[in-house]
């Protein structure tokens, strides 16, 4: 017996996964296999009314749920995730019944029900506004500093802080997944200005190091600047905290480099850390989503047990869309920076796209230079 449903919900790939997850191995189901986080297969031993002779047949039952999410992920067309379920059912001798066929379809709908109570971003910003004013809000109109919650690194720009209530998560790992532009790069030096003007230990691992430059000479006790270009000798002089590798080719390269300069941070120094990793979109193109997943899978673990909380970024559109996708899945957070096109033309619209387990705003933030520079 085979039995396939599927439904449509608004959700990340990635904590769909998990509940879901969850939710099957609480019904008595055992993991077989997965392709995290778009393949899940699970197996289970159950029993079946016989609908001839009432008699109880043992059964196996054989579960692939998928999660495949609707739209092209790398223009970030749709956040909808389509799940479908495919049962494959072995029963040991008698009839199949449709009371059979119908225990397994409500099986789904449960997880679907299941799955919209615990997916739940953040509340809204408050009770009386209308839902229409939620997309696009005067940045003002977010500020939520008297409910910031504890424990959150700022990025240095307020608005986002605002959508993020308070700013990331400590120990956290968070991507932005933007094309290349002038309000990215604000970002990245706002988030690098906050960690170094703040005393906080701070790295850079860039190619391009203009982010960091006035910042490694003027904050040489706290900040660490890792530049990955053959050119590195001439972009930027010789600093105790400057740490110049020939490229991306050789990632152990840069892990060794790390390890040299953890090993500088004085111990009694308390207090959040903070990273930026601005290498992602080149070691992608260079070594493709398998080792960069590797890697990764063993750096950020690393960061997060020495107290860093991570800011990665990555151009979606240099890459195919399952790699950026095998990429996006490491992280517990993701900001999406995309453009959009309203009534006073193209513009670049910030969302907080998820953030696991975390409360925060589903707000759509425009961005300016004007503000960001503000």
């Amino acid at each position: 017996m085979k039995v396939s449903k599927s439904f449509v919900i608004d959700a990340d790939v990635v904590t769909a996964y998990d509940v879901a997850r969850d939710f099957f191995l609480t019904l008595g189901y055992c993991e077989q296999s997965a392709i995290r986080p778009t393949l899940l297969v699970l197996k289970r031993r159950r029993s079946f009314q016989d609908s001839s002779s009432s008699k109880t047949e043992g059964s196996r039952i054989s579960l692939r749920v998928s999660f495949n999410p609707v739209g092209d992920l790398q223009l970030y067309a749709a956040t909808l995730l389509t799940i479908r379920c495919d049962y494959d059912v072995k029963i040991s001798g008698g009839a199949v019944a449709s009371s059979d066929t119908t225990i397994l379809k409500n099986e789904v709908e449960r997880l679907k029900c299941h799955l919209i109570s615990k997916i739940t971003h953040a509340p809204p910003v408050t009770s009386s506004m209308p839902r229409s004013a939620t997309k696009s809000p005067d940045p003002k109109a977010l500020d939520v500093s008297e409910v910031a919650i504890p424990g959150r690194i700022t990025t240095g720009f307020k608005d986002l802080d605002n959508l993020l209530l308070g700013g990331i998560p400590e120990n956290y790992a968070v991507i932005m997944s933007s094309p290349s532009s002038d309000e990215r790069e604000l970002l990245i030096k706002k988030f690098l200005e906050a960690g170094a003007k703040a005393g906080q230990i701070t790295f850079y691992i860039t190619v391009e190091p203009g982010n960091g430059l006035a910042l490694a000479e003027k904050f040489q006790s706290n900040f660490y600047l890792l530049v990955c270009n053959p050119r590195a000798d001439v972009m930027i002089q010789s600093l105790p905290t400057v740490f110049k590798l020939k490229g991306v080719e050789c990632l152990t390269d840069i892990d060794i480099a790390l390890v040299k300069a953890f090993r500088m941070i004085d111990a009694s120094r308390s207090g959040p850390r903070r990273v930026c990793i601005e290498i992602i979109s080149d070691v992608l193109l260079q070594h493709h989503a398998i080792i960069t997943r590797k890697w990764l899978s063993g750096l950020l673990p690393d960061l997060r047990s020495r107290g860093f909380t991570t800011l990665a970024v990555v151009n979606p559109h240099m890459h195919p869309q399952e790699e950026v996708q095998a990429i996006l899945s490491l992280f517990g957070g993701e900001i999406r920076i995309s453009e959009k096109e309203t009534e006073k033309g193209i513009e670049k619209i910030l969302k907080i796209r998820k953030l696991y387990n975390q409360r925060y705003l589903e707000n759509e933030l425009t961005l300016t230079r004007e503000r960001l520079e503000s």
